[in-house]
């Protein structure tokens, strides 16, 4: 049973229902006179208001009186004007480097950056980094030999081509690049620990730098397929290195300094590395191990040259004793490291080298004086002698394609190619 209680102070529904109206008209009276004074928004003003909401008039009213909203707060929502945000000038973050102060620099961007700019004064300024090597056949290479498939007959250079400048001591040797088609590359080593390759018979520019050792280069090779270089140096190591990347493939140490490196004829996987050592080591480089080992028991070994194909190695050597200096030539035979013969000759001075044309008829040395000197193999008569350098002349190597064309290099790090 409920009981219902009236109180005097109480008011009645009716009462408060009055109450709430009557505030309602006051409160739209008070809207209405505010409209009255906000100064009416253009069309172009409305549509941009009405697009960013991305609501028309119609559906945002169904919207509201849906909600119960009254109609008056309808209307002042759709008027009211777009104001675009404002974009201020300043930066959103200021500088936090004061002026004068340089950026920090990763190391190996500065590392990057000196070798480049390294590279960049050895050739000259001339960026060659990014130069395909073997692609970029040369068209004096090609011409000739369309022309002419065959060899032709080694001749006699007469007059200056090219002047080399580019190495910063003595360079050992140069030799010309074996494959036809890019035997334009002419290879050098040098004191300076770089060993190069140039375009030796048209531009004569320096295509490729290579700083694989940290000691003075003291030997160079071709591969017989023009894409890897074998270099020998006083860091104690011989090193394989491909032609295009310039990256090392193979690395032996020898635990003496090298004077020479040559690849076997037959199986250039195979090389023999001699120096300041009492041994001729030979490597393969398959799995970089040493697989024979020629022991001498002298001092140093000059330099080292194969014969019949591979089967016989002949060694030069320094031979010194308390009481005498004999210079040797010894005869190994390749697979069984046995001596065959031992030749006792007396030459000294610089370790010049000398090499056959590629029809064997001509035979060419440098010397201490800074001349070329040119033979007749056949008669062992003097066919020239070219004044090449006011230094010694270390190395003469005749070109495998070009008639009478030859490079010469010697003890003050000039390389020339003459024709």
């Amino acid at each position: 049973m409920t009981t219902l209680v009236a109180y005097e102070d109480s008011e009645s529904e009716d009462e408060c229902l009055d109450q709430k109206e009557g505030a309602g008209s006051q409160h739209e009276a008070t809207e209405c006179h505010l409209l009255a004074s906000t100064p009416k928004p253009d069309s172009t003003m409305l549509e941009c208001h009405l697009n960013v909401f991305g609501k028309d008039s119609s559906s945002s009213q169904k919207q509201s009186s849906s909600l119960g909203t009254p109609a008056i707060l309808q209307k002042k929502a759709i008027l009211l004007p777009y104001i675009a945000p404002r974009v201020s000038d300043k930066p959103k973050r200021p500088c936090t480097v004061p002026p004068g102060v340089r950026p920090y620099i990763p190391k190996r961007q500065r590392l990057v950056t000196s070798s480049i700019e390294k590279e960049d004064n050895l050739t000259g300024g001339v960026h060659y980094r990014d130069f395909q090597i073997l692609s970029a056949a040369s068209q004096k290479m090609k011409l000739h030999l369309a022309h002419m498939p065959a060899p032709a007959a080694a001749g006699i250079p007469k007059k200056l081509l090219l002047s080399l400048q580019g190495h910063h001591g003595p360079v050992n040797t140069v030799q010309w690049c074996p494959v036809p088609q890019r035997s334009h590359l002419l290879l050098s080593a040098s004191m300076d620990k770089t060993f190069k390759v140039w375009d030796g018979a048209e531009s004569g520019r320096c295509l490729k730098v290579y700083t694989c050792h940290s000691g003075a280069v003291r030997d160079a090779r071709w591969s017989p397929c023009g894409r890897q270089l074998l270099t020998g140096s006083f860091d104690n190591t011989a090193v394989v290195t491909d032609v295009e990347t310039g990256h090392p493939i193979v690395k032996a140490d020898n635990q003496f300094k090298l004077m020479c490196v040559v690849l076997h004829p037959s199986n250039p996987e195979v090389f023999l590395c001699g120096g300041y050592s009492s041994v001729v080591n030979a490597w393969d480089s398959r799995c970089c191990k040493v697989v024979k080992v020629y022991k001498a028991a002298i001092q140093q070994t000059l330099d080292i040259l194969f014969l019949r194909g591979g089967l016989d190695v002949i060694t030069s050597s320094d031979c010194v004793s308390r009481d005498s200096a004999d210079r040797t030539l010894i005869a190994w035979d390749f697979h069984t490291t046995a001596k065959v013969s031992n030749q006792i000759y007396h030459v000294e001075g610089y370790a010049v080298q000398c090499e056959f044309s590629q029809d064997g008829t001509i035979l060419v040395s440098g010397s201490s004086t800074g001349s070329a000197h040119f033979y007749d193999y056949h008669n062992a008569r003097p066919l020239c002698s070219l004044q090449a350098h006011s230094q010694p002349c270390l190395c003469v190597s005749q070109h495998p394609v070009l008639p009478a064309t030859a490079a010469t290099c010697d003890w003050a790090g000039e390389i020339k190619v003459w024709h």
